[in-house]
């Protein structure tokens, strides 16, 4: 639906019945005369909704570069330095790196300045930890989705190679990347795509959330409510059993 939407009338001579994991693509296969149901998102599962933050008197800085070593090496420069200048605006700002393995751990260790003190390593599905973070700093991907349902505010970032990019542009029919804007159909994060993935704007559109009661508040209210349309809790079951 992204790329190659006519692809779905391949996929209708091989699928009798297709279980969807967003609800607008629903719509789509059934639109094709294709058998669907949409039982809700696997994550609903998976990531408990009833983390409540603790109190804190620092602003906690989520900073995910993405799981691919490619993904780190472009994102994740302009988020740390980001963090250090949302640092200067908020002093007491802590940082909070999930990361996948300890071999992720060990190669941004190895390859890149962190600030002393100043970040925390994480386990990605840690997501405890990670629901004490105020805002964050995310590439475009599954993290958004499990932010979503954490109801944290995001700076959604992407930034490939330009032949790549070039390509993506003439092939992608949709107007955002983020899959929590395309779920609500409106920019709720802000998105910063490629040359626009520097650290003052990264840092800008973060301050301008995290500065701003209104806006934040309003922001969590949308999470919420696209989260809300991801579906309850049981979706592997029902899909299991439907």
């Amino acid at each position: 639906w992204a790329t190659r939407r006519n692809r779905v009338k391949e996929i209708k001579k091989f699928v009798k019945k297709a279980v969807v994991i967003f609800p607008f693509e629903k719509e789509i296969y059934e639109r094709e005369g294709i058998d669907c149901d949409f039982f809700g998102h696997p994550f609903v599962d998976i990531i408990p909704v009833s983390y409540k933050k603790a109190s804190s008197d620092r602003f906690k800085i989520g900073i995910m570069p993405g799981s691919r070593v490619q993904e780190i090496d472009k994102h994740l420069t302009p988020f740390l330095n980001a963090f250090s200048l949302i640092s200067k605006k908020i002093n007491n700002a802590a940082g909070i790196l999930p990361v996948f393995s300890q071999e992720t751990k060990n190669y941004i260790m190895k390859n890149f300045f962190l600030p002393p003190d100043k970040i925390k390593f994480i386990k990605h599905d840690d997501y405890a930890a990670r629901s004490e973070m105020d805002i964050a700093m995310t590439s475009s991907g599954t993290a958004t989705v499990e932010n979503t349902i954490l109801g944290i505010p995001m700076v959604i970032g992407y930034k490939t190679s330009f032949l790549t990019y070039f390509i993506a542009k003439h092939l992608i029919k949709i107007k955002h990347i983020g899959m929590v804007n395309i779920l609500s159909g409106d920019t709720v994060c802000p998105e910063l795509i490629q040359n626009d993935l520097e650290p003052a704007k990264i840092a800008a559109a973060c301050l301008k959330i995290l500065q701003n009661k209104q806006i934040y508040d309003d922001t969590v209210r949308k999470l919420e409510n696209i989260s809300s349309g991801l579906g309850k809790p049981g979706v592997i079951g029902r899909a299991a059993s439907g």
